[in-house]
């Protein structure tokens, strides 16, 4: 028969969120206590403690391994403005869009991600206008910025990297529009006007 301290880890793995909280040096281990009891309880199919799960609690934690620096080298930021999101109906529109590839931006920056039922074109708003009357579109997101981090090519092997920066951007409530990467680049798309506070959150994500 499983422990206390056995179905309680068990709980914290099944929740990454409680598992965060544990991990740092503010948390309240009795309102943790208290939210995961019920669970200890079904699990266990007894009555327990609180203070049998606040013990429980303190030994994980207590074993936990502190968190380390993820950058040993900070990524380079760079910054692009002045960006439009267009999304279009992938089925009815492949040929305008190969078309227009061509002839609009054969030398001209354009970032394109292609789903099974709709396009997203990221272009500069400078272009909007040559291809706004081509297409049917389900959405136009205007007054775009694109952060993109070069990372060292290792990064792959690095777990919680996008966590860490994603979870700093749910945290300081800064809306991601859009998010693509390559082997070593991540960049995200924020409206311009959330960009001065995004590079801020970043680079103290980035120094941590």
């Amino acid at each position: 028969m499983k422990t206390i301290q056995q179905t309680t880890l068990e709980i914290i793995l099944e929740k990454p969120e409680i598992a965060e909280i544990l991990s740092t040096n503010f948390v309240n281990i009795s309102s943790i206590a208290r939210k995961i009891k019920p669970i200890v309880e079904e699990k266990l199919l007894k009555p327990i403690t609180l203070i049998s799960i606040i013990i429980a609690l303190k030994r994980i934690k207590e074993k936990m391994p502190k968190e380390e620096r993820i950058f040993n080298e900070i990524p380079e930021i760079m910054i692009k403005s002045g960006f439009t999101e267009i999304i279009i109906d992938v089925n009815k529109n492949q040929k305008k869009i190969n078309n227009m590839i061509r002839e609009i931006f054969p030398n001209k920056n354009l970032i394109l991600t292609k789903g099974d039922k709709e396009i997203t074109f990221l272009i500069n708003s400078k272009h909007y206008n040559k291809i706004k009357n081509q297409f049917k579109t389900k959405k136009v997101i205007t007054n775009l910025d694109i952060l993109t981090l070069n990372f060292y090519e290792d990064i792959i092997e690095i777990p919680g990297v996008y966590y860490k920066i994603l979870r700093g951007f749910k945290i300081n409530q800064i809306p991601l529009v859009e998010i693509f990467s390559t082997y070593s680049q991540l960049s995200l798309v924020v409206k311009s006007i959330h960009i001065e506070k995004a590079i801020k959150l970043l680079k103290n994500i980035l120094e941590i």
